[in-house]
């Protein structure tokens, strides 16, 4: 065991063994953050992107990367329980799956469903299940490499419907099993997407559409959310420290389209219409825009033409 980061009170160490296993201790407790061994290159990958890791072996690369990461990161500014969930991003975005534990004990568990590069737009859309302790999160998620965020469309399912809907989602998959519900419904998710039913290129929230309607069929209360995507469309500088914006927004849970025209503090006027209303807004745009990308999908067709 490695130790890649430390300072008074905190230390973070990187063993590789069956496993990629970050361990945080601090503030009395231990945090795990850890992923399949078979995911070292790409973890590495990820966190050295100039390629500035040794050489060597995968073991001493991503050390480096992992040591050369923290300071990147700022881990000096956090604690170590934030430590873990910065570690955890780093699986994430590198398109691996991963468990989180403290003291020993599971809370989080997530499984990356599909990835894939979202045409003409420099994002990839990322399809995931996070478990964890009381709730099941399915999460239809884009972002591009300079983005933290990105947006996502989500929806959240109490942990005590989840029975229910691996046995829902094993029979669209054309599969019974036993074992967890957990490894039933991601193993049932793996076979949908190899059969071609869950696409992730199908159109934002579009897939989780076709998750909330199979916890619907299934009788499991589901609820929707998300991270808002938000376009900014114009800034000009008004007086002294003021930027007066205008920006585009699509809401995560209703995919309500919304203006916004900001000035500063002083002033924000808001012009908020339905999703559906898009149809007849775009061909509109279109044919004074001006000729589109033919791959981009009606919310990337629509920023496009108002930039």
């Amino acid at each position: 065991m490695t130790t890649i980061y430390e300072r008074n009170g905190c230390r973070v160490r990187l063993e590789i063994g069956d496993r990629i296993e970050y361990a945080i201790d601090g503030d009395g407790h231990r945090h795990v953050v850890s992923t399949p061994l078979a995911g070292l290159d790409t973890l590495t990958a990820y966190l050295a992107p100039d390629g500035t890791a040794r050489p060597v072996d995968g073991t001493a690369r991503l050390e480096d990367a992992s040591r050369a990461a923290a300071l990147r990161d700022g881990f000096e500014r956090y604690a170590p329980g934030s430590i873990a969930a910065e570690v955890r991003r780093w699986c994430h975005h590198a398109g691996l799956p991963c468990t989180r534990s403290v003291d020993g004990r599971l809370t989080h568990r997530e499984h990356i469903v599909a990835t894939a590069p979202q045409p003409g737009t420099g994002r990839t859309v990322t399809l995931t299940v996070l478990f964890w302790t009381d709730e099941l999160l399915f999460t239809e998620e884009y972002r591009g490499p300079a983005e933290v965020l990105g947006y996502s469309y989500t929806i959240g399912l109490r942990y005590d419907g989840l029975p229910r809907l691996a046995d829902h989602v094993e029979t669209l998959a054309g599969r019974r099993t036993t074992g967890a519900p957990e490894d039933r419904l991601v193993a049932a998710l793996d076979e949908l997407v190899a059969q071609g039913i869950i696409n992730p290129l199908a159109g934002q929230g579009e897939v989780r559409e076709l998750f909330a309607s199979w916890c619907g069929e299934c009788g499991a209360q589901y609820r929707l959310l998300g991270v808002d995507r938000r376009e900014s469309l114009v800034q000009v500088p008004t007086r002294a420290e003021q930027v007066a914006e205008v920006s585009f927004t699509i809401g995560s849970s209703g995919k309500r389209l919304g203006f916004h025209e900001s000035w500063g503090q002083d002033a924000l006027y808001q012009l908020q219409f339905e999703y559906d209303e898009l149809a007849r807004l775009l061909p509109w745009l279109t044919d004074r825009a001006g000729p589109l990308d033919p791959r981009l999908g009606p919310d990337d067709a629509l920023v496009t033409a108002l930039r």
